[in-house]
Parts: C-alpha cells; structure tokens; sequence
C-alpha cells in the first residue's frame, strides 16, 4: 500500500472508530430557531477553566442555568462547525461549583437510581447495552435535576497474576470498529464513573465473575495511558508503518493532551483487578426521554420505567428521611 494510501486508510479508521459527540443532522438550528442550510464556519476550542466557560456560553446567548442547555439552538448553532464544541458542555460539568445540598442528594439518589437500572438490566440479560442505558441514564438524572455527560472512551482491565487472565481491552480506535468502539460511562458530579454495563460486555474467558457489578465511585487515581489502551495493536502497526513522527495518540485526536488534562484518564482498583478509564470524546442523547425506546425495562421503555419505577422509588426513599 502507498504512502498517500495507508494516510487516507488510518484517516478513515479513525473517523469510524471516533464516536462524534451527539450527532447532528447536516442542517441545524440556528440561534433565532430557523433551519439554515449553509454551513457555519466558525471554530471554537476547548475552554478549560469557569470563567472562561460562562463568558463564552454568554457570547452565544446560551442559558447554562438550565439542564441540557447542548439542546439550546444557538448551542447547536456552534456545533454545527465544531463538532467538538460538545466538549465545552462537558467542561462546564465538570468544572460548575455544586453546594452542599446538592451533592448530599445526588450521593444518595444517584446511586439509588442506577441500581434500580442494573437491576432490571441483569433481570432481562441485556449485555452490552452501553450506549443504551447511558442515553437513558442521562435524561433520567437530568429530570430530577442532576447534571451529567457521556464519555467514550476506552476501558483496560488487568488481573493479578494469580488469576491467570490477560488483560481484556475495549479499545476506542480498532482495524475493525464496532458501530461504538471502546467503552461508554457517565460522569455526574460528585461521582467520577458511573458504568452499568462493564460487567454485562461479552467475555470469553469467563473474565466477568471478577469483575463488580458496577462502578460508582468518587474516587480518583491519575492514570497515565499507554497507547495499547486506546488503540489496537492492529491499527498502531498501520499508524507506524505510515511512519509520520511523534506519539500516534497525538493523531487520534486533535486537541488530545489538552483534552486529557480536562478529563482524565482514572484507575479504578478494586478486589482483584485494576479497570483502566481513559477518555476519548464525549456524547449525549439526541432523545428526549420520551422518545428514547431502548433499552427494554421489565417491558417498558426507559420514560415508561422512570415515570412508574424510579419516581415512586424515589419518592418513597425521600419521605423515610
């Protein structure tokens, strides 16, 4: 293969293997709400710290007060030229100052909504439903006022020594790409993981009877990636074999180190194993909650589920305080 060919190979992997955050249609809304055909030129980069968050959200005539606010219009608007502007949403998140109130009903009632999730996902053997139960996860915490974001990324697991496993790895950038590569979860502040579904992913070796059940976790343990965590051995031999220089995880994403130094790649250990997470883009719903139709919840869609199982479970763990 030539030079210019294997160039144009590795850029289509990784287009195909790079989940883009909340896919848009090519038309959007513009910030008066009309359907403008003609694309939007204008870039924006990854804001890094508050101030600069809400300047730029007050540029746009966005209304961060609100949930969701990548749904506004003018939102929109700007994704619509960059497709990473999602990224700002995520920051915001992640960066927002949360009062005490706040954090104490979300350590408890966060929790307590995706056990209730988990439960019926092991109930009906629904393995592998990442994107599924995020999506749904996501507009489920958002209706009772707690703000959160997807992550895709990449999950690396290691067992000790003693249990005779290799490590199995959920690689974001692959030779053959799953519609979704990698792995999903979800941050919702004050938790840094929220992941349902690690244990419900196919295993050959018998891997998942170590693992937990979930990972719901505060804790944090930085992480410095390797490249065979985020890109198979398989495309990193393409990648080199074009022989342009520096780190191929430079060339996976544009802005990677100062996205990484934003959401950060986390170790989580716990009996005896260590689940790697390192991050690659985010996303969110495109749905609303009542349309959302998947995944099937003791025969219900997910707003079906919500409205006759998680808020009168909420409403009554709320009234034994």
């Amino acid at each position: 293969m030539m030079p210019c060919a294997i160039s144009i190979f590795v850029s289509f992997l990784i287009d195909a293997c790079f989940l883009s955050p909340a896919f848009r249609e090519s038309k959007t809304l513009n910030p008066v709400g009309t359907l403008e055909v003609m694309a939007h030129t204008s870039k924006t980069e990854l804001k890094t710290s508050l101030p600069e968050l809400e300047e730029l959200f007050r540029r746009l005539q966005i209304d961060t007060s609100i949930l969701g606010f990548y749904d506004d219009p003018g939102f929109l608007w700007e994704e619509s030229a960059t497709p990473d502007f999602l990224e700002n949403y995520a920051a915001f998140v992640q960066l927002k100052k949360y009062d005490e109130s706040y954090l104490r009903r979300a350590t408890v009632e966060i929790p307590f909504i995706c056990n209730l999730l988990y439960n019926e996902l092991v109930n009906h053997g629904q393995f592998g439903a990442s994107i599924d139960i995020s999506f749904a996860l996501v507009r489920i915490l958002e209706a009772e006022g707690f703000w959160n974001y997807i992550v895709n990324g990449s999950s690396t697991i290691e067992f000790q020594s003693k249990l005779k496993l290799k490590p199995r790895y959920f690689w974001s950038f692959n030779v053959n790409p799953e519609p979704v590569g990698g792995h999903t979860w979800i941050v919702a502040p004050p938790f840094n993981i929220i992941d349902l579904t690690l244990k419900q992913q196919p295993y050959a070796f018998g891997e998942e009877k170590w693992l937990p059940d979930t990972v719901i976790t505060k804790d944090f343990k930085i992480y410095k990636p390797r490249e065979i965590d985020l890109i198979s051995p398989d495309l990193s031999l393409i990648m080199n074999v074009q022989g342009n220089a520096g780190s191929n995880l430079s060339r996976i994403k544009t802005n990677y180190s100062v996205f990484a130094r934003l959401f950060k790649p986390n170790q989580i250990e716990t009996g005896d194993l260590k689940i790697k997470y390192i991050p690659a883009g985010l996303s969110v719903p495109e749905e609303p909650l009542d349309k959302i139709i998947s995944p099937n919840l003791n025969g219900k869609p997910p707003f079906e589920f919500y409205q006759e199982v998680i808020k009168p479970a909420l409403k009554e763990l709320r009234e034994m305080k």
